[in-house]
Formats: C-alpha cells, sequence, structure tokens
C-alpha cells in the first residue's frame, strides 16, 4: 500500500472520530501532497500555516475533497508548470517556501532538481494547522496551541508514515505543539523559522541578516532553485535572501530527535 493511500485511510479514521473542531469550515482536511519520488526516512516534510478558505473558496476545498494537494498539482502541470502551483498555501503559491525548502536542501548536502515540479515530487508538502478557521477576513493560528492541538492527531500519522529526516514548520507551531510531536521524531533535523511572508522579512527580519544575506547570493548564484527567483511574488522578490539567511540560522540551531 503506497504512502498515499495510508495516509489517507488514516486522515479519513481520525476524522471519522473526531470531527470537526466548532471554530473550523467543515470542510474535510487534506492529507499532506506526498511526491511520487519521496522517500520514506530521508525526506523533507515542509509544513505552511493553515488553508486560507475566505473569499468563497469553502466549496471549492469541498468538493476536492482529501487529496486537494495533489489536485491542484496535477491542474498545474497540465497548465504548463509555469510559476508556482496554487494549493490553498499562500507560502507555496508565492513560490518563497518552495525557495526555501530547496535552500534547506542544498545546505543539508542534497541536489536539487531545477525542474520545479520535479523537486515538488521528491518532497512532501502540507500544513500545520489541518482545518481552516471560519473566519473572513483569514486568520492565522500557527501560533495557536489551543487550536492546534485539533490538528495534533493528524500532524502524528504524518510524521509516523513518513518519517521524515527533516522537518521544515512555523516556528510558532513548533513552541506550541513540540512536545506532542517528539515521540513521534526519529533522528529528524528540525527546521523551525518564521513564516515566509512579506511583512516577517521586512519588519521582524530587518537589515539583522543583511550581510549573511548577500553572501548568500553569491555562494549560491548557481544553485538550481536561484532561477526559480524571476516567479516570486513581488513583495518576496527584495527580501528572499535575507529570508534564507535566516533559515540557515534556523538549520544550524535545529535540534534532531531520536
Amino acid at each position: 500500500m503506497s504512502l498515499r493511500t495510508k495516509l489517507l485511510e488514516r486522515y479519513q479514521d481520525l476524522h471519522r472520530v473526531n470531527g470537526w473542531p466548532a471554530w473550523a469550515f467543515q470542510v474535510v482536511p487534506p492529507t499532506p501532497l506526498v511526491g511520487q519520488d519521496y522517500v520514506r526516512g530521508e525526506g523533507l516534510l515542509v509544513y505552511g500555516s493553515a488553508e486560507n478558505l475566505s473569499k468563497g473558496r469553502v466549496k471549492v476545498a469541498a468538493a476536492e475533497k482529501w487529496e486537494r494537494h495533489r489536485e491542484h498539482l496535477e491542474q498545474w502541470k497540465r497548465e504548463g508548470a509555469a510559476g508556482f502551483p496554487h494549493m490553498h498555501c499562500k507560502p507555496i503559491q508565492d513560490g518563497g517556501l518552495l525557495v526555501a525548502a530547496a535552500f534547506v536542501l542544498s545546505i543539508s548536502g542534497r541536489p536539487v532538481n531545477r525542474s520545479r515540479a520535479a523537486f515538488i515530487e521528491a518532497i512532501a508538502v502540507g500544513n500545520v494547522g489541518k482545518f481552516a478557521i471560519a473566519a473572513h477576513p483569514n486568520k492565522d493560528y500557527a501560533g495557536n496551541g489551543l487550536k492546534l492541538a485539533d490538528s495534533v492527531p493528524f500532524l502524528q500519522a504524518d510524521l509516523e508514515l513518513l518519517q521524515p529526516s527533516i522537518l521544515f514548520l512555523p516556528k510558532s507551531a513548533w513552541g506550541g505543539i513540540g512536545n506532542e510531536l517528539r515521540p513521534y521524531l526519529k533522528g529528524t533535523r528540525i527546521v523551525a523559522a518564521y513564516q515566509c511572508q512579506p511583512r516577517v522579512i521586512n519588519v521582524h527580519l530587518g537589515t539583522n541578516y543583511d550581510g549573511r544575506a548577500h553572501e548568500l547570493a553569491s555562494q549560491y548564484q548557481d544553485a538550481p532553485w536561484k532561477y526559480w527567483f524571476g516567479d516570486l511574488a513581488r513583495s518576496l522578490k527584495r527580501g528572499m535572501w535575507r529570508y534564507l539567511a535566516h533559515v540557515e540560522e534556523a538549520w544550524v540551531r535545529g535540534p534532531s530527535w531520536s
């Protein structure tokens, strides 16, 4: 049985027992997108925060059901795989999180495919928040441990089945529910970083990382993922190297759990 099928069955079983949180849209939680070339025990698992189902997206997501991340990826491929796929995960759609994920693989010493589609098929991607908060406008809850508690059983299933060697997730989420995830991490390197958002890059990180950012821009000028910068959201292009300097710091400080 494939990892994809195992995850689907586990999600369905968990949801059958737990249902929806009272604060969430009644849309089933999507399984992570597990790349066709993802290797259990060796792969990179990347988490954004949560789906944004405001602005009329609820009916669309409800129709797409459990594997809607995969459906979005396949549609993106059919349409020519330009830019980045839209997966109800803005850091993926904007490109920043995928660039950062490729950078993490580079600093770990692993090869990265220049093809964005091939790269995505080698990793696993999802959201740390498995439910979409029913609010307009959408509200991020990656730092809300009480709301994230409803996602913990699904996250534990992800880790148990995928056994990633690297877990890249929002720093606020790791701070809130890391204790619940640790028993499911076997030799996993944790990269807990701020979310890849313009406000984070321009306000929280400020100019503190600019020196290292310039060094990285020179060091990785020929990296396969460097050629993806042209398709980044305009709001990210200027400060992307600054964010990668922060991610590098998170990599250096990140613990491994066994």
